[in-house]
C-alpha cells in the first residue's frame, strides 16, 4: 500500500496515455517485470497506469491477445484499446 501511494503521488498520470498525448489519471501500479516472472516489488520495477492500459500490458506480458471492444458502427469503443 505504501509503495502504491508513493508511486501514484510521484506519477499521478498514466505513462502509456501520456506517450499517446492523452491525459488520464493513473489508478494501478504495474510491475514492469511481473512478479510471476521474477520481478521485484521495488520502485524501479513499477509504473503508474490507468486500468485500460494495465489490462493491455498484462495481456501482452502473459501472451494473451488483446481485443478491443467494437461498437455497432465498427469502431473501437473509447477506453477499450
Amino acid at each position: 500500500m505504501k509503495l502504491r501511494s508513493q508511486r501514484l503521488a510521484a506519477d499521478p498520470l498514466c505513462i502509456d496515455c501520456k506517450q499517446l498525448d492523452r491525459v488520464k489519471a493513473a489508478e494501478v501500479i504495474d510491475h514492469i517485470k511481473p512478479l510471476a516472472f521474477g520481478g521485484t516489488d521495488t520502485d524501479d520495477n513499477c509504473r503508474s497506469l490507468c486500468h485500460d492500459c494495465h489490462r493491455k500490458r498484462t495481456a501482452e506480458q502473459f501472451g494473451h491477445r488483446f481485443r478491443p471492444q467494437i461498437s455497432a458502427d465498427g469502431w473501437p469503443v473509447e477506453g477499450s484499446f
